[in-house]
């Protein structure tokens, strides 16, 4: 057992992860309340293959900073875009409608520009926050720099057999959720990661009360030998800055608003494709058009 999902809904099931061998994972649904298996989740090795590409190109570590540097590109293409028209002749009319069905020579830059006036805002957010994920190590440290260290209900303890990378015995799961409710008594876990292999710890995810984000953004961690607290960090008791990731993940992924806000955020996503697509175009009709000498 890797790994267990508590349910946000009194009518939902528990979910646990079971590493089965390296590299294949089983995923199955209990009944929260007798822990009876209700069935095996519905694997989608092809989401999982997508996933996989946009988070880091299928390349792990090295992908991760390529997206960076891909989100980078994005950020400077919608600010030059946005610079372009600011320092060009303005008609916000004839700039945000969108142009009448025609010949391609003729819808091509009309549609660009509505486009990515439109979409520009939203570009912008998902190109910043793409980075702050992409480099999320360089964000944190910048975020303890401003303020001053992240503020820890306990500091952790390098006595620990986790910390030394020693090898250590499973206790009852029992004893992991009370030691962890105990550190964090005001929250609600969401989420309890156990070691794949021996030395790791074992760490609790709680959603606090003010969290942004309802997945949890605190965290409990324990010694998997003796259950015995190693250290703790309260959303509510960071420093704003030490927020600022949270809020990343919180923006890029949507974990706000409901479906709704999904489903435009994916159409919003899509945005990019169009504009390559007559930016292309764009370029191949003035690539063609007759030279003056």
């Amino acid at each position: 057992m890797t790994r267990i999902v508590f349910p946000e809904a009194a009518d939902e099931p528990l979910l646990v992860e079971l590493l089965v061998k390296p590299g294949q994972r089983l995923e199955i649904y209990c009944d929260p309340f007798t822990g009876a298996v209700i069935g095996a989740r519905k694997q989608t090795a092809w989401l999982d293959w997508i996933v996989s590409l946009h988070h880091n190109l299928l390349l792990g570590k090295l992908g991760r900073a390529m997206t960076g540097v891909i989100g980078i590109a994005l950020l400077l293409l919608s600010l030059s875009g946005l610079i372009n028209w600011l320092f060009g002749p303005r008609n916000w009319r004839t700039a945000l409608a969108l142009p009448y069905p025609g010949p391609l020579r003729r819808m091509a830059y009309p549609l660009h520009r509505s486009a990515g006036l439109w979409m520009n805002g939203i570009l912008i957010v998902i190109s910043v926050t793409g980075i702050g994920l992409a480099y999320a190590e360089t964000v944190k440290q910048l975020a303890d720099s401003i303020g001053g260290g992240t503020a820890r209900v306990r500091k952790a303890d390098r006595s620990s057999s986790a910390l030394k990378g020693e090898e250590s015995a499973a206790l009852p799961l029992e004893q992991y959720v009370s030691a962890t409710q105990g550190a964090l008594p005001e929250g609600s876990m969401r989420e309890l990661r156990m070691p794949e292999r021996g030395g790791n710890a074992v760490t609790a995810l709680f959603s606090m009360p003010g969290d942004l984000r309802s997945k949890g953004s605190s965290s409990v961690t324990l010694d998997p030998a003796s259950a015995k607290v190693i250290a703790t960090e309260s959303f509510p008791s960071m420093q704003p800055s030490e927020k600022l990731f949270y809020v990343v993940t919180l923006i890029h992924f949507v974990e706000w608003g409901g479906w709704p806000v999904k489903i435009a955020w994916c159409l919003f996503g899509l945005s990019p494709t169009v504009l390559t697509a007559t930016g292309i175009a764009i370029w191949w009709i003035r690539r063609r058009a007759p030279v003056n000498r």
